[in-house]
């Protein structure tokens, strides 16, 4: 219904991880747009989250907005980096991204 929230914005409206699920829902079911939505709203709660990061640049690039996906995924990588999580699963999908 429009207008009416999400369930999981009825029940953690700021959950990363679920932000990020739906994110990855839409793009994959062809809504980019909502999916960027909620993969900002996830980048903007959690700013090095690595997961949200690799998805907002998988949107990002599914919209043509390369430069935009290759920031992140280049965030990603470095974050990953300073945190010593370069083998993250997410971590590495962005450097793999990033390759010519």
């Amino acid at each position: 219904n429009p207008g009416r929230p999400s369930l999981t914005d009825a029940i953690e409206p700021n959950s990363v991880e679920a932000l990020t699920l739906r994110a990855t829902a839409n793009r994959s079911l062809g809504f980019a747009r909502t999916a960027e939505t909620d993969a900002t709203r996830a980048v903007n709660l959690a700013p090095h989250n690595l997961d949200a990061l690799l998805e907002r640049g998988r949107v990002r690039a599914s919209l043509g907005n390369v430069a935009g996906a290759r920031a992140d995924w280049s965030d990603a990588v470095r974050f990953a980096n300073m945190t010593a999580s370069a083998s993250d699963p997410a971590a590495k999908e962005a450097a793999r991204l990033l390759k010519p």
